[in-house]
């Protein structure tokens, strides 16, 4: 059973049940049009890209699924609940470099890998790898 969660409109999170059990959540929020996303990338990203407004970007913030639910796919119901319903017309996340299952799963989900962040100050790890979903319906 998957429940998502929407009072405040810039916020989403969804949560995956078995019984009263959590198996997986994930959430994220809107980027405000001030935000420092797109900023001190290792090789320089399209201004097409960067450039931002007010109600374009969702950012997806986290994922977790119980070790003994992966592979079941409810990683990606999780991601297309919380991201269904979004009216932002992309959505972007953060990879550390060397999470290879994770890099996996957005790869096959269809989010493109925009770069790499970093040297990032008082961040462990100091890189982070940018992937980006288009959101657009037509």
């Amino acid at each position: 059973m998957l429940t998502t969660i929407r009072e405040d409109l810039t916020f989403g999170i969804s949560i995956a049940l078995s019984g009263a059990d959590v198996v997986g959540f994930t959430y994220g929020h809107r980027l405000p049009t001030d935000h420092r996303w797109w900023e001190n990338f290792t090789t320089p990203v399209p201004s097409d890209v960067t450039q931002e407004w007010d109600g374009r970007t969702f950012a997806l913030i986290d994922i977790g699924v119980s070790e003994r639910w992966r592979g079941r796919g409810v990683g990606r119901r999780l991601v297309d609940s919380l991201l269904g319903p979004r009216q932002e017309s992309r959505a972007v996340l953060s990879v550390q470099p060397d999470a290879t299952q994770a890099h996996a799963f957005y790869a096959a989900s269809g989010w493109q890998l925009i770069g790499r962040k970093g040297p990032i100050p008082g961040v462990v790890p100091p890189f982070w790898d940018i992937y980006c979903l288009d959101l657009a319906t037509d």
